[in-house]
């Protein structure tokens, strides 16, 4: 997981991954979809993937071979089927205390910032030049709910799990979500997160 790795570099002294502390999610999943935070992410530090693709076989490729962009990889786009088998990056030489400081400073920015338990994280990638949570705030749909699920009051990119809440709830509070900011911004809000299995638009 990225938050055992986290643990291993700050042991190591090593810098440069300190910005996914406190991101769920494993080490193949931050090289497929070019995870990231607080302007850092997987393609600033990544040194070589090696992939097993489904036509292709074993690959090898840098980061300037994933093709990355915001939060995404060219497999992603593509929505292509592989499986990232290991990755090796390029991380700095620094001390454990200094990169165990920098986590707990990232950890309680996230904590201030944040709303705790269960919930999609960041649901929407920001558009250029602006914030989605932002849009999502202005568009008056801060605290709105459907079913067991809420756009957070702490940060409006978040939806939050009640401990009810069922995936249909998710994509009808997505979908509102998504009319309501086009509505009235002319912004249409791309996920930055994914639906797996068949939907269908309400």
């Amino acid at each position: 997981t990225l938050a055992a790795v986290v643990r291993l570099t700050v042991d190591e002294g090593l810098s440069g991954f300190e910005w996914a502390a406190g991101i769920p999610g494993t080490i193949g999943g931050a090289v497929y979809g070019n995870a990231g935070a607080r302007g850092q992410d997987t393609q600033q530090i990544l040194a070589l993937a090696n992939i097993l693709h489904r036509e292709s076989g074993e690959l090898s490729l840098t980061s300037a071979e994933m093709d990355y962009r915001y939060r995404s990889s060219k497999f992603k786009r593509e929505a292509e089927q592989v499986v990232i088998l290991s990755a090796a990056f390029n991380l700095s030489e620094s001390t454990p205390a200094q990169v165990k400081a920098y986590v707990e400073e990232l950890n309680a920015k996230r904590r201030g910032s944040q709303p705790a338990g269960a919930s999609t994280g960041s649901t929407f990638k920001n558009p250029e030049g602006d914030f989605a949570g932002r849009l999502i705030e202005a568009a008056g749909l801060k605290g709105t709910k459907v079913g067991g699920v809420q756009v957070s009051p702490v940060h409006a990119n978040f939806f939050v799990n009640d401990g009810t809440a069922t995936a249909k709830d998710y994509y009808q509070l997505i979908q509102l979500v998504q009319k309501t900011v086009k509505q009235q911004f002319s912004v249409a809000l791309e996920l930055e997160i994914e639906l797996l299995g068949d939907w269908q638009d309400d």
